[in-house]
């Protein structure tokens, strides 16, 4: 994964057919929930919108909550016990169900491995917890939009996302023009983000991404992502590398600070 990152920018990773399967199933319940009507998804609605469901319009990119703000509305979940926080859950055990299998086996296995592989290259001493600061997003695209792009160019603010999309729009941006990001039904895609930058000071950049709108075909499109960071609630979080863009920097408080990027709480990784 690494090697890939550092050439392309970001990688791909194929799921056995164990993971094939659990993706499947969370994509099957994840259709079912979002299908249902805004009162009903709703239910599962916290005031603070950092656990379970998030109605449209209430995440954005890039400081800006008018002119980029998300058209989706959103799913998120953390692990088990903050899923049984979540208002209501008792009405949706399948989909709660298949998003800790998800969770649990090939989300948090891809980023173990990327861990395992940072601290090999930069020689970096020991194994960084990272599942209680990481969540399992579900966005969904439910109704036609007018905007060419329903998610605008920005890079996400955690160490790395892992994400799998059920039809077109991931692009990646920064060259001379975006290049469409696609996945297979059995593979995923490792993308670095703004705390990876942080950590290796510099040599390893986030990768900026924007989702276009395809018209009809964006219509009930579904992505899955895992934003995943160290966790900050176990001790200090060194970098891999120490220069002078990181220098004197906590990288717990990068973390607390670019959870605001992309419109959340600025204790997003405390309590959810």
């Amino acid at each position: 994964m690494l090697e890939q990152i550092r050439t392309d920018g970001y990688a791909r990773v194929r799921l056995n057919s164990r993971e094939t399967s659990q993706l499947a199933r969370l994509y099957s319940e994840a259709n079912r929930f979002f299908a249902a009507s805004y009162e009903c998804k709703s239910r599962h609605r916290t005031d603070r919108l950092t656990n379970g469901y998030r109605p449209p319009g209430a995440a954005y990119n890039n400081g800006d909550p008018v002119n980029e703000a998300d058209v989706n509305d959103s799913f998120l979940y953390w692990n088990s016990e903050h899923g049984a926080r979540i208002p209501n859950h008792g009405d949706i055990p399948e989909f709660l169900a298949a998003l800790e299998r998800y969770r649990s086996g090939p989300v948090v296995r891809v980023m173990r491995n990327l861990l395992d592989e940072l601290a090999e290259y930069y020689e970096y001493p020991k194994k960084l917890p990272f599942q209680e600061a990481s969540v399992l997003q579900v966005n969904s695209f439910g109704e036609l939009s007018s905007r060419e792009l329903l998610q605008t160019p920005h890079e996400d603010g955690v160490l790395a996302t892992v994400i799998w999309t059920s039809a077109p729009g991931l692009e990646a941006v920064g060259g001379d023009a975006p290049v469409p990001l696609i996945t297979a039904h059995d593979e995923v895609l490792v993308m670095p983000g703004g705390i990876m930058s942080v950590m290796t000071g510099g040599d390893i950049l986030p990768l900026y991404h924007q989702a276009r709108n395809h018209a009809q075909a964006s219509v009930d499109r579904k992505s899955i992502m895992y934003f995943s960071c160290p966790d900050i609630d176990k001790g200090d979080v060194e970098p891999y590398i120490v220069n002078d863009t990181n220098r004197g920097v906590d990288v717990r408080d990068a973390i607390r600070g670019a959870t605001d990027a992309f419109g959340l709480a600025a204790d997003f990784v405390y309590d959810h």
